[in-house]
């Protein structure tokens, strides 16, 4: 690394002392040894981390040089100093876009290996729960600039996701088993897809639901079987008829005795009048009507 220190300035308004010319030359051979286009492995991009932290170091103390050689107003020395800095300054900003590259590279790909792998995971459960797994991993690794650190954060991260998959498709098998039950034993009918819905969409009070849901379509069918009984008309079983009394034999007639059609009065005393008036036809009585008499 170059040693900013070893550059003296001694001032007593003339430069007694500047090692700045012998200097320059190692400090510039110092900045060219670092190229940014160069950069491939792991190693040469924590290389040229530490190289960022140097030249940082580097402007701060070329900054303190320059101040105490204000003091004794050496201009040349000054101006020297200055482009010294910003040339240092313009090489740290290239080589600290290099590495914030590269970090931001490596930790994109890091993220979507991780999203992928969980990704996989959670795919083989029967029954998955809405998980942002791109924005967790994200959350779990804000703040962290360490590769290392952010890869260490992912793999807990992606352990906490997977555990709470898991937990919550046992839940919801044990739940769907539940509601499955109250249904048998309602001996109500229910498809696998309306469980299945019924489960998601309330998950813990999913039983109380379905409980008021069968509710519900008792009360329906109760009231519909009341309803259709008060539209029936009551049917009043008919008192049983008693069999016709026998009919006293008509006395014959003779054969030359003229027929005539004549009409009778008569009163009965009766609470069977349709017993009265199927033996007058069976007399031979024709339309035969009756009326009660006051």
């Amino acid at each position: 690394m170059f040693d900013a220190d070893s550059i003296e300035l001694s001032i007593t308004g003339a430069i007694k002392k500047n090692t700045l010319p012998a200097i320059r030359g190692e400090w510039a051979t110092w900045l060219e040894s670092f190229k940014a286009s160069e950069l491939e492995t792991d190693e040469d991009f924590t290389a040229a981390s530490l190289f960022v932290t140097e030249c940082k170091r580097v402007e701060t103390r070329l900054d303190e040089i320059r101040e105490n050689a204000l003091k004794g107003q050496v201009f040349k020395a000054i101006k020297e100093l200055e482009e010294m800095k910003e040339t240092t300054r313009q090489k740290r900003l290239e080589f600290d876009r290099a590495v914030s590259t590269r970090k931001d590279k490596l930790k994109a790909e890091a993220i979507q290996r991780a999203v992928a792998d969980i990704s996989a995971k959670l795919a083989s459960l029967e029954y998955k729960q809405a998980i942002d797994v791109d924005g967790a991993l994200r959350a779990a690794i804000k703040g962290k600039s360490a590769i290392a650190k952010m890869q260490e954060a992912m793999v807990q991260a992606s352990a906490e996701i997977e555990t709470v998959a898991n937990a919550y498709c046992a839940r919801f098998k044990a739940l769907s088993g539940t509601v499955a039950g109250i249904y048998q034993a309602a001996n109500e009918p229910a498809t696998d897809s309306e469980l299945d819905l019924l489960v998601r969409t309330h998950f813990e009070m999913a039983p109380e639901h379905a409980k008021l849901i069968l509710g519900q379509k008792k009360v329906a069918r109760d009231q519909a079987a009341l309803d259709a009984a008060k539209a029936k008309p009551t049917e009043i079983p008919a008192a049983p008829v008693p069999a016709a009394a026998p009919v006293n034999a008509v006395p014959s007639m003779p054969a030359d005795m003229p027929v005539k059609t004549m009409r009778f009065t008569a009163l009965f005393k009766t609470d069977r009048p349709s017993y009265i008036k199927a033996n007058l036809e069976a007399m031979g009585a024709q339309a035969v009507t009756f009326e009660e008499s006051k």
